[in-house]
């Protein structure tokens, strides 16, 4: 008698748009290190490029893969909720068509999910756009070796801006199916439903993993370069942190202190920085940025002191001390 296939313990999930070539690549990254319990579904949110066909030359090259289109363009958000839907495994991986794993990430994953947690959150890599040159910037190091949280609090004011990056998520699917059907999920579909599901589990079930080995690949450079497209960026980060503290742990203060704080650090000021290497800080940048960014960092000193000044700083200064920067590295 022939034996029922194995229920895969591990799904890769990949929403993907118009991503054919970067795809492959993350596929590839899978297909070397798949086991029978690991599957992969793709959901293409009606690409016009080759993606369907990358997609059944790796299921003809033995890699378990589903693949559902779209009709039209859905979304980001709605993407990947189809997704985790047509997921078998206990565990999914949300991971990004333009990121990869890390040689070995899922035999290193395997032993955090034994004890069947509500997630594992993974380092990070990083490399240049062509995601084989280390990039010489360090993944964000939130805690010291692998750390166990237990208490929702400690997790989200810990946690709270990894959580932002989808491919370092694992997650339990059915504790992710339970949060969906507690929530209005429609009134969250700007980009971030992860983020308002994940600190939701966290909430519901705080049982959650930092693995700090950097099991994930991820290629920088890629997010728009356009200088009204970096400020939409950066307002959707704040907005959506912000409702989520204040949606799920009720602007709990350490929570809000400790991820405000390390928004600001890691990402709001490094938008400004990218944006003036570029040139594209004019006057309107300027203003407009220090407007969103007084609105949710105003109480906090290091918002003057370091984001202020830097937005002040002439495009030219700046651009002459990575130059100098770079001179001085070789």
């Amino acid at each position: 008698m022939t034996e029922p296939p194995l229920a895969p313990t591990l799904s890769i999930c990949i929403p993907t748009y118009n991503r054919a070539a970067l795809l492959a690549t993350a596929l590839e990254s899978v297909l070397s290190q798949a086991q029978a319990d690991v599957e992969v579904v793709v959901c293409d949110n009606a690409s016009r490029d080759d993606t369907a066909l990358v997609v059944e030359t790796f299921s003809r090259r033995g890699l378990n893969v589903r693949y559902f289109k779209w009709r039209e363009n859905v979304g980001f958000d709605r993407n990947l909720l189809q997704c985790v839907s047509m997921a078998a495994g206990q565990y999914c991986w949300l991971l990004g068509d333009d990121d990869a794993l890390e040689e070995g990430a899922v035999e290193k994953l395997r032993h955090l999910l034994t004890s069947e947690p509500t997630g594992v959150c993974t380092g990070v890599q990083y490399y240049e756009s062509d995601l084989k040159t280390k990039r010489s910037r360090n993944s964000i190091v939130y805690c010291a070796g692998t750390t166990h949280f237990v208490d929702p609090v400690a997790c989200f004011s810990t946690l709270g801006n990894a959580f932002g990056f989808m491919s370092s998520q694992i997650v339990n699917r059915s504790i992710w199916n339970m949060v969906l059907a507690s929530f209005d999920a429609e009134s969250h579909l700007n980009g971030y439903i992860h983020l308002h599901v994940i600190a939701r589990m966290v909430f519901l079930r705080p049982d959650w993993y930092y693995f700090d080995d950097k099991l994930i690949s991820c290629r920088t450079g890629n997010d728009s370069a356009a200088t009204e497209g970096m400020l939409k960026r950066m307002d959707l980060d704040l907005k959506n942190y912000s409702d989520v503290v204040g949606e799920v742990y009720g602007n709990n203060p350490v929570v809000k202190d400790k991820v405000m704080k390390m928004l600001l650090k890691e990402y709001s000021n490094s938008q400004i920085i990218i944006v003036k290497l570029q040139k594209g800080a004019n006057l309107k940048y300027i203003t407009d940025t220090f407007m969103l960014m007084k609105k949710y960092y105003s109480s906090y000193s290091s918002f003057w002191l370091t984001s202020v000044p830097i937005l002040l700083t002439p495009n030219a200064v700046l651009i002459a001390a990575r130059d100098l920067k770079k001179r001085m590295a070789r």
